[in-house]
């Protein structure tokens, strides 16, 4: 099956969400800035890299497997989180 390697940062809300995102677009902050300032380490955002089936919320692996390389995506209301989501490799299935 096609893997990417998944970044994440969860967010208390859905307006802290939003106001990272807008920042996160503007390029006025880079995604580090928004998973300290969401109280994230470093392990905490980088899922590795992952099969649509090994990601537990189907909203978020539907999110994750419809984004562009290097893309962050909209806000996306997990069944445990509220989370943007940033793929950086995508390993095509053989």
């Amino acid at each position: 099956p096609e893997q990417r390697r998944v970044q994440q940062v969860a967010f208390k809300d859905k307006a802290a969400a939003e106001a990272a995102l807008k920042a996160l677009r503007e390029g006025s902050k880079t995604l580090a800035d928004v998973a300290k300032e969401a109280g994230a380490k470093d392990t905490d955002v980088d899922l590795g890299l992952v099969s649509r089936k090994s990601l537990i919320d189907p909203k978020i692996a539907d999110a994750a497997f419809a984004l562009e390389k290097d893309k962050f995506s909209d806000v996306v209301e997990g069944r445990f989180a509220t989370v943007i989501l940033r793929v950086t490799q995508i390993e095509p299935g053989r």
